[in-house]
């Protein structure tokens, strides 16, 4: 089989282009089957590993239309100059997956199974080595803290005390100044942001309960940043 796929010439047979598409697909989805075990599931998790499908599947058919053709790849280039992808990707390990799935496209269209097959292959392994390795960011949840206070704060040293009584780590990146409107001048009131990572994700409402605690503090907030969810606790 894989002899009748390593034909390189310009017009491939239809069995060899449907067979190419058909082995890109099923790479595609053991990347995507890896993606699901790997990573923690939110609300767009399934468009994406469709999307990563997807991807591949037309990938492998771009290259294989445009072959060796000089022309066909130019004109290829100033037709994706044209699209403006605005997509937010907040997560930069799922760059790293559309890049494997590029990878399987590109490798498919040029008829180079060996390749798509070991780098596919190696890619999963690493992928499911991560997960369970230290390096993995599945085993604490990481979050936005935020929380309003008054003027009349003047406890930063023990609230830095509290979160690092409960975070395994703790990093003040910004804060602001609350506008208000009415009778209230503006300036009375300051927000404050932190990211933080808890050493045991069911101590969060005992954080919640301590930081409600300290006079003057108020609408405490937290992001679930791995879910991409809001979590508000007051």
């Amino acid at each position: 089989m894989l002899e009748l796929l390593k034909s390189n010439s310009s017009e491939p047979s239809m069995i060899n282009n449907l067979i190419i598409i058909i082995l890109s697909f099923c790479l595609c989805s053991l990347v995507a089957f890896t993606y699901e075990i790997t990573t923690q599931k939110n609300p767009d998790t399934n468009k994406f590993i469709q999307s990563l499908i997807f991807i591949g599947v037309i990938s492998t058919t771009i290259v294989m239309a445009i072959g060796d053709s000089l022309a066909r790849g130019l004109g290829l280039m100033g037709a994706l100059a044209m699209i403006r992808f605005r997509t937010n990707i907040r997560n930069p390990r799922n760059v790293a997956f559309m890049f494997a799935i590029i990878m399987i496209g590109i490798s498919c269209g040029v008829f180079g199974v060996v390749m798509a097959i070991i780098g596919t292959v190696t890619f999963c392994l690493l992928a499911i080595i991560f997960k369970y390795s230290p390096l993995s960011i599945l085993k604490v949840a990481e979050y936005q803290l935020q929380f309003t206070h008054n003027r009349a704060f003047q406890q930063e040293k023990d609230m830095k005390s509290l979160l690092e009584k409960y975070c395994k780590y703790t990093v003040f990146f910004d804060f602001k100044t609350v506008k208000t409107t009415g009778e209230i001048p503006s300036g009375d009131s300051f927000e404050r942001y932190y990211w933080i990572e808890l050493r045991k994700e069911d101590e969060i409402m005992e954080l919640v309960r301590e930081i409600e605690a300290f006079e003057g503090v108020e609408d405490i907030k937290f992001r679930f940043i791995n879910e991409n969810q809001n979590q508000n606790y007051l």
